[in-house]
């Protein structure tokens, strides 16, 4: 396993680093096993507070994030090591499946993924203004594998071809906190 521990406009001492290593190593070889391709931990300032963000990629398609925010460099570390720790130990059995991953890596759908920039516009054509773009691959999941891995990214929403309907869905965080599923194969 490749693990990476770097600052962004922040210099990371021996100590820190090494702190960092320990913490982050004891959590995956308590949860995730030696099934690990990359992890990365970057500790940046944002004003008074150090922000963690610690990003492990387990497959080709799947990546576990975590990220938190304290005055204190080695406590941001820390917290972001327990929400990675409590969503790991949540998911610990579909993680660990082989299977599943091999299967998923093997069934995904490619696509393009842009980012836009709301506010500025082409002066011809009054369409936002592309910032970046990049590939992405939506992968072939059941609603609970895709739950479990918008959960693990912290992202907002994912979009999967669904496995039982073959038709791309999407999973979304709810305002209220609970999960939305938009399934268009269902109709009433």
């Amino acid at each position: 396993m490749n693990l990476t521990v770097s600052g962004h406009k922040v210099d990371i001492s021996e100590a820190l680093e090494k702190h960092a290593r320990q913490a982050l190593e004891t959590t995956i070889e308590r949860h995730l096993g030696s099934e690990i391709i990359d992890a990365q931990v970057t500790l940046s300032k944002i004003r008074h507070l150090f922000r963690a963000v610690i990003s492990i990629t387990i497959s080709k398609n799947f990546t576990v994030r975590s990220h938190a925010e304290d005055e204190d460099g080695y406590r941001s570390i820390d917290l972001a090591v327990q929400k990675l720790d409590s969503r790991a130990s949540k998911y610990k059995e579909r993680l660990r499946d082989k299977r599943r991953h091999q299967t998923l890596d093997e069934q995904a759908v490619q696509a393009q993924y842009f980012v836009v920039d709301s506010e500025k516009q082409h002066e011809e054509e009054g369409a936002p203004v592309i910032v970046a773009e990049m590939e992405h691959d939506i992968p072939t999941l059941t609603v609970g594998d895709a739950v479990m891995r918008m959960d693990m990214s912290s992202a907002p929403l994912m979009m999967f071809k669904n496995s039982m309907s073959d038709t791309l869905n999407v999973v979304y965080r709810r305002e209220d906190g609970n999960i939305g599923w938009i399934d268009p194969s269902i109709k009433k």
